[in-house]
């Protein structure tokens, strides 16, 4: 077996340097993909925290209105008219008597 030419090596290099370009290109190509997928996947995971904080603070909200105390009963002012003119008829006064004297 005779140790290859100097024309021979030559195109043997120019072999391998072919066959290292593609693996570089291929290798490149496959970290753009990865990138991109990390990318990705980081928009989804910010977006699945946003409405994770959306959610707790909708929880948050819901249990403060849950430990809130009851509202009383607003008593409308024709009851409460009513309920004046009974209390002054029952002591023998009108209203304009009432206003006259508290003025």
């Amino acid at each position: 077996m005779a140790y290859p030419t100097l024309e021979q090596r030559i195109v043997l290099a120019d072999a391998k340097i072919a066959q290292w370009g593609k693996l570089v290109t291929e290798r490149e190509e496959l970290v753009k993909k990865a990138q991109q997928i990390v990318a990705d996947r980081q928009a989804a995971l910010e977006t699945t925290k946003e409405k994770l904080a959306k959610a707790q603070n909708y929880k948050e909200h819901l249990i403060e209105m849950q430990n809130r105390p009851a509202k009383q009963p607003k008593v409308s002012k024709t009851s409460q008219y009513k309920k004046l003119d009974e209390l002054l008829a029952a002591k023998g006064k009108t209203l304009e008597e009432l206003l006259s004297e508290l003025e």
